[in-house]
């Protein structure tokens, strides 16, 4: 097992295998969810942001621990790699985008932080009308 974990062939072949599942199915989602974070920013919320980076740790740990398996595996690395590695990386998509959802700014966020300009310009509806106070006291 110690000759698997020191091998850099198994590590260049499992970043591979990965990279490529990524490549074949899930670029486009990736660059949608990169273009969304980029209109609408980080969330202002300290603890959104805080369970953002607590389910990017547990995605990293869970990725690092299938890795490992890879590593370690008895069996061929190729086709144990063909057979289960998109199957892991769905597995991990969902906290994906639970992660990347709970760091971006919602819509609705997006809008409470953009005052409105034209009620910005209006009085106050109950306020009545201005009176120049310097033309009162004459």
């Amino acid at each position: 097992m110690t000759g698997q974990v020191v091998d850099p062939e198994r590590y260049g072949a499992i970043l591979r295998a990965g990279a490529s599942e990524l490549a074949r199915g899930m670029v486009p989602v990736l660059i949608g969810l990169i273009v969304y974070a980029l209109l609408l920013g980080r969330t202002r919320d300290q603890r959104a942001r805080g369970m953002a980076a607590s389910v990017a740790a547990i995605l990293a740990f869970a990725a690092f621990g299938y890795g490992f398996t890879y590593l370690t595996t008895r069996a061929d690395l190729t086709w144990i790699l063909t057979h289960s590695m998109e199957r892991l990386e769905l597995q991990l998509w969902p906290s994906v985008l639970l992660a990347v959802l709970l760091y971006v700014a919602s819509p609705s966020e997006r809008e409470a932080a953009v005052p409105r300009q034209a009620s910005a310009r209006r009085p106050p509806a109950n306020a009545g009308p201005r009176r120049n106070r310097r033309s009162s006291r004459c």
